[in-house]
């Protein structure tokens, strides 16, 4: 587990049957911070963890969607982060190459 997840709840929040809410700060491989609610095992949230601070934030995936698209010659898509990140998924996915 990397050392910059805040290992400390920092909003417990209700209980749900046998788990626990709670509120961790993680930093992005962009380097953008970011604050989750996670509930369930501990075990399924360090693995979420880990994947989250492994991804970009939304807001530069969005952005590298973007650029990625116009060098390929596509127009820009337009929409929030979440729609173009979305968007441009599906594109690649279509398009060969």
């Amino acid at each position: 587990m990397a050392a910059n997840i805040n290992r400390t709840p920092r909003v417990n929040g209700e209980l749900y049957g046998d788990y626990q809410m709670a509120q961790y700060t993680i930093t992005h491989a962009c380097g953008h911070k970011d604050t989750l609610a996670l509930f369930g095992p501990h075990a399924a949230r360090d693995k979420r963890i880990e994947h989250m601070e492994n991804e970009l934030c939304l807001a530069c995936w969005a952005e590298k969607s973007r650029n990625a698209d116009v060098s390929h010659g596509l127009p820009a898509l337009k929409g929030s982060d979440k729609q173009v990140a979305w968007a441009s998924e599906i594109r690649q996915e279509v398009l060969p190459g």
